[in-house]
């Protein structure tokens, strides 16, 4: 799963590398085709897989995602570090640090209540 922006980008790199190496496969003609189809069919999953991080990151990023399906529990774990880092990005985004405050105003205020 896609963490954070830098990662973002290594895998749509990664994405366009396999695309282009998937469009010029040279392959040995000795090969028989079901080894031919197989080579084929492994790069075109790991495009599949690449394609659907990218658009869940996208998604989470967005704000699209609401909802964190949970099958079973070893899901758990995943859907915590994703909701966390999805509530720690709209944080940041509305000036709110890590816990929970708004920051200066809100330490100078709790200091002297007159404010």
């Amino acid at each position: 799963m896609i963490q954070n922006e830098r990662q973002y980008k290594i895998t749509r790199s990664k994405l366009r590398n396999l695309q282009v190496d998937l469009a010029t496969l040279d392959l040995p003609t000795d090969l028989h085709p079901r080894q031919v189809l197989a080579r084929q069919n492994s790069l075109g999953i790991l495009i599949g897989e690449l394609e659907q991080e990218i658009a869940q990151y996208n998604r989470l990023k967005s704000g699209q995602v609401t909802q964190f399906p949970i099958e079973s529990l070893q899901d758990l774990p995943r859907v915590a570090i994703t909701y966390g880092r999805l509530r720690q990005r709209s944080q940041n985004c509305c000036g709110v640090d890590s816990e929970g405050t708004s920051g200066k105003n809100w330490r100078s205020r709790a200091a002297d209540p007159t404010l």
